[in-house]
């Protein structure tokens, strides 16, 4: 056990008792879960942003699509206006 704990939670050189190594390997397992919940919140804040930005890039496609349509749409009607205009100065 000694031997999986890092060199910062035992003293080099000194004779550990068991119990020191338990107490010890115990801190060490309270550390690495408070930096476990640290990086499951990191992951979720991260995966939120994720969807958020996702959204955003749907909505920005959704737009282009629809100025695009629109566009299209617009100039299709300013034809039909200009062939109708065109037609009752020729009647």
């Amino acid at each position: 056990l000694k031997e999986l704990l890092p060199a910062s939670f035992y003293t080099v050189g000194c004779k550990t008792t068991n119990a020191a190594i338990l107490f010890r390997a115990a801190d060490y397992l309270n550390q690495l879960k408070t930096e476990e919940q640290s990086a499951q919140e990191s992951l979720s804040q991260l995966v939120a942003q994720v969807s958020a930005l996702e959204l955003i890039a749907q909505q920005y496609e959704h737009m282009a699509v629809s100025s695009t349509a629109s566009n299209k749409s617009s100039i299709q009607c300013q034809i039909v206006r200009h062939s109708y205009i065109l037609c009752f100065l020729y009647i």
